[in-house]
């Protein structure tokens, strides 16, 4: 029997670990965050570099298509040996290797084309590996800690790539994208020595088999798949952000290498939504608030349609904020309502390949949409789209969520 003064030493004693927990993370996921920032301007290098709107397009949804497949490699590794560090560090050597030297790679022709687009193709199977590998961390280390808050560490990571991309931003105007490249390499050295420091996931033994994982078990929620399809429609705004943004603030006169600025303002206006997401998702639920960042997506949408300036595109990408810092902590909420046990890294990357599939909608679908029909049908067509995921989620959650009940219940007869 636990005496009040053992209560307290335990007490203590869990406090001081989440302390050591929230440094770990919240160190990790700034550096990280630093570095993510360098892949939103790919388009603006591809365009650069002299590509049309149906080239950067393409490009882009080769990237989403190899963005859905490679993670999902990783985190079958990550669930079957019991690792995230190492796949860390292997993303942040591949970034060296691949990314940074990009603007090298531009000199060295195929025929008509440079090897750099195709190396930007090549890293991108690796440079989302260090960032969702680190959230599985978190993920594993929150099973045993539940205070500790997924939300407050994301602020870390957002805030990082938000005035990362306002620097970028300066940097660009001054010098030239080429820069970006230098600046991602800086931050992935930095980020392999933090990352050093701490040890791997640990008292867990590795999974025999791919066969005894048993990965069909995360398609086999209902549930997970309604998740699935509906993301995968409603996240197509996130994934053309950096494609497609650049198009519309040229048609408002503006310059192009503002789309920094706005991404900082976005990421910005998020951080207040992370801090207080877990309160609210606690009290909504993972699917409710889902619905209501994706609703705010929707407006959004509506309203760049409709804009008319500069300032305004400003406006909407704070409000654009909002649904960021409310989506991001509802995935992950749901991610661990719903992952089987021993694929939570897995089922993690199943359901951040929505991104990868949006992506390759808005990528190539998208560019030929600008080149034929403009940038404002564009926004026209991806709400219409979004309306209809809606639709879909708000209608099959709740006769998936009572069919799954009533099959409990079964079983428990």
């Amino acid at each position: 029997m636990k005496t009040h003064l053992h209560t307290t030493f335990d007490n203590y004693g869990e406090s001081f670990i989440i302390k050591k927990y929230y440094r770990q993370f919240a160190s990790i996921q700034l550096i990280i965050g630093a570095i993510s920032a360098a892949f939103i301007f790919n388009p603006t290098y591809l365009k650069q570099i002299g590509l049309s709107a149906t080239g950067v397009g393409l490009y882009m949804s080769i990237i989403s298509f190899v963005g859905i497949f490679s993670p999902f490699i990783w985190g079958l590794i990550s669930d079957r040996y019991k690792t995230v560090k190492k796949l860390i560090i292997i993303g942040l050597i591949a970034i060296l290797v691949f990314y940074l030297p990009v603007p090298l790679y531009n000199n060295v022709k195929l025929g008509s084309l440079t090897l750099a687009p195709i190396m930007i193709v090549v890293s991108s199977a690796f440079y989302n590996m260090p960032g969702t590998m680190a959230t599985t961390w978190l993920m594993e280390v929150q099973k045993e800690h539940h205070d500790l808050q997924y939300g407050l560490i994301r602020m870390f990571y957002v805030g990082a790539y938000s005035l990362t991309n306002l620097g970028f931003m300066f940097l660009i105007k001054m010098t030239s994208v080429n820069l970006v490249f230098v600046c991602c390499g800086l931050f992935t050295i930095i980020c392999l020595l933090r990352v050093s420091r701490y040890p791997d996931i640990e008292g867990r033994e590795s999974n025999k088999s791919l066969k005894d994982m048993k990965v069909s078990r995360i398609f086999k929620n209902p549930l997970m798949l309604a998740y699935i399809v509906f993301m995968s429609v409603a996240c197509i705004p996130a994934s053309s952000f950096g494609i497609f943004t650049p198009y519309l603030i040229e048609n408002l006169n503006g310059n192009p290498s503002i789309l920094g600025g706005m991404i900082a303002l976005r990421s910005l206006s998020s951080l207040p939504f992370l801090y207080l997401s877990g309160r609210f998702i606690r009290k909504a639920g993972p699917i409710n608030s889902l619905k209501i960042s994706i609703s705010i997506v929707l407006i959004t949408q509506i309203l760049f349609y409709l804009s008319t300036s500069i300032t305004q595109v400003f406006l909407i990408f704070i409000l654009s904020g909002v649904a960021l810092g409310l989506t991001m902590p509802s995935e992950i909420a749901f991610i661990n309502e719903n992952a089987p046990p021993g694929l939570l890294a897995t089922t993690q990357i199943v359901c951040g390949s929505v991104y990868s599939i949006a992506g390759i909608i808005s990528g190539f679908f998208g560019g030929v949409a600008i080149d034929n029909f403009g940038i404002r049908n564009y926004y026209l067509i991806v709400t219409v789209l979004i309306s209809l995921a809606l639709i879909f989620f708000f209608i099959s959650t709740p006769i998936i969520k009572k069919r799954m009940e009533a099959n409990r219940q079964h079983e428990k007869n």
